[in-house]
C-alpha cells in the first residue's frame, strides 16, 4: 500500500466511541470495507479522527485515482486511517500523543503534491518510542530508532534506520524518513519536476520520465514504456494506440484488468482476478485461502480471520525496551 511510503502515525490511546468522536463507519454496502468492531474497530480520538480526515483529504486531491482504487473514496480512507492511527497509539511504548496527532493533522495543510513523503518527513516525522533495537514491535512509533521491521503476520523487532547514502540491500524499507532505496543505497526522494536522470527515486504517485519526475502525460500524449501516463491523479492508460486513454474503475465482481482494450483497475484494494474484483474481507472475517483474500487496514490475515496484530502473541510479550 502507498500508505507505508508515508507511515502510519498519530493518535492517543482514548476509549472514544463513534458517538463521542464523529468517526461513524461507512455503510458496508458500499465499496472500501465499513464493517468496525469492538475497541479499535468501534472509535478512534478526536486526534486520531482529525489526523485521518486531514491525511485523506490531501491524498484525494493530489491523486484521486488512487483514493478510488486503494480506499473506494476519502470518507472511507479517513475511517481506515484513525482506526490505523488509534491502533499505533495503544501500542506498547508508542510515543504518540493526542498532541502529536492534532500537530500532524494540521501540519497537511504544508505537503505538497509533487513532494508528500519528503514534506511529511519534515512536518510530522515519527517520533521514537520506548522499544530498544531488537525488542518485539507492531508500530514505528513503539521504537526508540522509529523503525520496526514488520512481518506478514503484523509482528516486528525495532532495528536501525539507514542513514542517507548507506547500503539498504539487507532492507529497503530501513533508509531514514524521507528517503528511498535506489539502486542498493538509501538515497533523497526527488519531488515533481526534480531530476532523475541518475536513477533518484521519485516522491509519492511520481515517475521519472525523460529524466525528470512526472505524475505523467496528460490526455491524448504520445505515451510508451518511458513517458507513462499520469494514472494517479487524472486516470490515464497508455492505450494500444500509444496515447493516454481513460482507465475504467471495477467494483466487486466486475470484470477488471485489458477490458475490450481499456485498462480497468478494482477500487478499494480489490483484487483483480479471472472472475472479476474481489474486495478484501471485512473486520473478523475470513480471509486468506486459495483466493488470497486480504485485509482492511489496519487489520491483518491471521489464522485465516482479518484480526489486529496483538504484541502478546508476538513471541515474549511486549519486547524489549519497556517504559
Amino acid at each position: 500500500m502507498v500508505f507505508l511510503a508515508l507511515g502510519l502515525w498519530l493518535g492517543a490511546a482514548c476509549e472514544e466511541t463513534e458517538e463521542s468522536t464523529g468517526l461513524t463507519p461507512p455503510s458496508a454496502s458500499s465499496a472500501g470495507g465499513g464493517a468496525g468492531s469492538e475497541g479499535v474497530g468501534g472509535g478512534a480520538s478526536p486526534a486520531c479522527v482529525a489526523y485521518g480526515q486531514a491525511l485523506c483529504d490531501k491524498l484525494d486531491e493530489c491523486a484521486p485515482t488512487w483514493m478510488h482504487v486503494a480506499h473506494g473514496d476519502a470518507t472511507r480512507c479517513a475511517y481506515r486511517q484513525a482506526l490505523s492511527c488509534e491502533f499505533q497509539s495503544r501500542a506498547p511504548g508508542s510515543s504518540l500523543t493526542e498532541e502529536v496527532a492534532s500537530a500532524c493533522a494540521e501540519s497537511f495543510a504544508n505537503v505538497r503534491c509533487g513532494s508528500i513523503v519528503a514534506d511529511v518527513a519534515m512536518q510530522c516525522p515519527v517520533l521514537g518510542g520506548n522499544v530498544s533495537d531488537g525488542g518485539l514491535c507492531i508500530s514505528n512509533w513503539q521504537c526508540a530508532s522509529t523503525y520496526c521491521q514488520i512481518g506478514a503476520d503484523g509482528c516486528g523487532v525495532c532495528a536501525a534506520r539507514v542513514p542517507a547514502g548507506m547500503s539498504c540491500m539487507a532492507d529497503a524499507n530501513a533508509c531514514e524518513q524521507g528517503t528511498g532505496c535506489a539502486a542498493g543505497t538509501c538515497v533523497p526522494l526527488a519531488a515533481e519536476t526534480a531530476s532523475c536522470a541518475g536513477g533518484e527515486p521519485c516522491d509519492l504517485f511520481m515517475a521519472c520520465a525523460n529524466g525528470a519526475c512526472t505524475y505523467g502525460a496528460g490526455p491524448t500524449a504520445p505515451c510508451d514504456g518511458a513517458n507513462p501516463c499520469d494514472f494517479w491523479k487524472q486516470g490515464l492508460f497508455c492505450s494500444a494506440a500509444a496515447t493516454c486513454d481513460p482507465a475504467a474503475l471495477a467494483g466487486s465482481g466486475e470484470p477488471c484488468g485489458d477490458v475490450m482494450g481499456v485498462f480497468t483497475a478494482c477500487v478499494a484494494s480489490g483484487k483483480c482476478t479471472m472472475n472479476g474484483c474481489v474486495p478484501p474481507a471485512e473486520d473478523d472475517a475470513a480471509c486468506g485461502g486459495p483466493s488470497e483474500i486480504g485485509c482492511y487496514e489496519p487489520r491483518r490475515c491471521l489464522e485465516g480471520s482479518c484480526e489486529l496484530p496483538d504484541i502478546a502473541n508476538c513471541g515474549m510479550g511486549t519486547g524489549g525496551g519497556g517504559n
